[in-house]
Order: structure tokens, then C-alpha cells, then sequence
């Protein structure tokens, strides 16, 4: 069922990141993306560059901070299952397996909005390497906090971890 689900979830962030834009229509209304006729001058790649950075940088130091609170947590589980496609991705007192199916979701969002991009405008904007490089950073994150917190793992055929 959760295989499933996950599969529907990223299939659907593929579609809706090709359909809509609403992180490029944000950066156009502000200025700091092209529109039609606007050359992009310098502001393009710097806020490129900017935005990966911060992303590719940030978003595993959160997730890693958002699992130690848990692994720390007096009400939290003993022990963490390792995140994959079949377990549930709801359970919050076990943070990895949100962040693990978001990461997907966001990556195949942002792989959908490049995808898309590259067909209508025949280059990449802000809205799609912003998505990758976000989805990109809660895969590494999990990795990360699987890294710095493996005696709280336990693989998916071990013992029922205590709850």
C-alpha cells in the first residue's frame, strides 16, 4: 500500500511541477526572473547559484536537526526504522520517512518544471534547479542523519522497534 501511495505521490509532483510554476511566477513578478524580451543579465545565475547553494546546504542540516530532536526525545521510539518505499511516511515520532518521500516528491516536482522548461522555453529558470536542488537536500539530510544517528537504525526485518 505505501509503495503505492509513494509511487502516486511522485508521479503527481512530475505532473504538477511540469503544469505550474508558481515559484517562477513569484520570481517574475519580482523581477529577479525574465520574462519574455528581459535579458537576464547577471541576476539569473547569481540567484541560481544562490538558491542551489542554500539549498544543497541548509536543507540537510534541518532534516539532521529535525531527526536529533526526535532521537534526543524522551517520547520518541527507541529505535528508527531505515526509511524505504514500503514504510509509512505519516508516522512523525520517525521523521526520516517524511523527509525521505518528500525529498522524492520534491526532486521528480523539480525534474518536471526543468523537464517543462526546457520544452517551452528552451533553457532552465530559477523554479526548477530551486526544486532539484531542495528534493536533493532531504535525500542527503536522511542519509546524513542515518550517518550521525546508526545505532538508532534498525534495519526493516529486525525486531519491531519499541514504541
Amino acid at each position: 500500500m505505501w509503495l503505492t501511495l509513494r509511487l502516486l505521490g511522485v508521479i503527481a509532483a512530475f505532473i504538477l511541477g511540469a503544469l505550474f510554476d508558481p515559484m517562477g511566477q513569484f520570481l517574475r513578478e519580482i523581477g529577479a526572473q525574465p520574462t519574455a524580451g528581459m535579458s537576464p543579465g547577471w541576476l539569473m545565475p547569481l540567484g541560481v547559484g544562490l538558491l542551489t547553494g542554500l539549498c544543497a546546504l541548509l536543507t540537510p542540516l534541518l532534516v539532521l536537526a529535525a531527526v536529533g530532536m526526535q532521537a534526543v526525545s524522551p517520547f520518541g521510539v527507541r529505535a528508527f526504522r531505515r526509511p524505504g518505499w514500503r514504510t509509512s511516511f505519516l508516522d512523525l515520532r520517525d521523521p526520516a520517512h517524511f523527509f525521505h518521500f518528500f525529498g522524492y516528491f520534491t526532486v521528480a516536482a523539480g525534474l518536471g518544471r526543468t523537464l517543462a522548461q526546457l520544452a517551452t522555453e528552451g533553457s532552465v529558470g530559477c523554479s526548477g534547479i530551486g526544486w532539484l536542488s531542495g528534493g536533493l537536500g532531504f535525500l542527503l539530510g536522511v542519509r546524513l542523519s542515518m550517518r550521525v544517528y546508526r545505532s538508532r537504525y534498525v534495519e526493516m526485518g529486525d525486531a519491531e522497534p519499541g514504541r
